[in-house]
């Protein structure tokens, strides 16, 4: 008997109903757990992103400039996530939105047809990445992003720029692709920056791609 609703319930109903308890805190617990990665991970980037000095900021404008950037990149990246962060962030929107902000146009741009969504994971790490890629571009014409998923998922960008090499401060997004990436993400990325193209190629576990994920109920 269920004296609250008057209702009486036989011993098998009363174990589905102990049972369907049992899983909604199972999930509770769960998504708790998920929610906690999430904030640590979201601090540790902000963190580091405030920690980082670059060698071309030589005064705090200079500083302000790209710390602002970089955070607005982050944010739009996790409130993109807010809205639905079981499916993921679709990467070649991620790619339209630093374009945007960068005042280059995304219909230059040459991205594949094939939708690719990152999980929360991988959505901030890969939107720095993103960010820092679009500043060392003069404009997206000449601008080829690939992506594929088989048994991991492989992100390549391919741009010209019209600066000399040398003069160009990639240490943050070096220190994004090759190290963050690895530590982070448990994935691999490669920069390169040769005979006026920046190349970059990165491979992220399949716990990374949120393809094909049911919506949120």
């Amino acid at each position: 008997m269920l004296p609250e609703c008057g209702l009486s319930l036989g011993a098998e109903d009363a174990g589905r109903w102990r049972g369907r308890v049992a899983e909604l805190e199972r999930l509770l617990e769960q998504e708790r757990h998920e929610a906690g990665y999430r904030v640590r991970n979201i601090l540790s980037v902000i963190r580091s992103i405030a920690r980082r000095r670059d060698a071309d900021c030589i005064d705090v404008d200079d500083y302000h400039t790209l710390l602002d950037g970089r955070l607005a990149s982050f944010c739009r990246a996790q409130v993109a996530l807010l809205r639905n962060p079981k499916k993921g962030v679709e990467l070649g929107a991620m790619v339209g939105d630093e374009l945007l902000a960068a005042g280059m146009r995304l219909d230059h741009a040459h991205l594949p047809a094939a939708p690719l969504f990152l999980s929360d994971r991988a959505v901030g790490i890969v939107a720095l990445v993103l960010h820092e890629l679009v500043g060392l571009m003069d404009d997206a014409d000449d601008l080829t992003v690939g992506w594929n998923r088989s048994e991991a998922v492989r992100i390549d960008w391919r741009a010209r720029f019209g600066r000399d090499a040398e003069t160009i401060d990639s240490g943050f997004l070096r220190e994004i692709v090759e190290q963050a990436i690895r530590y982070e993400l448990s994935g691999e990325g490669v920069l390169q920056i040769e005979d006026g193209w920046l190349t970059c190629r990165i491979v992220l576990p399949v716990g990374c791609d949120a393809t094909g994920a049911p919506p949120l109920q």
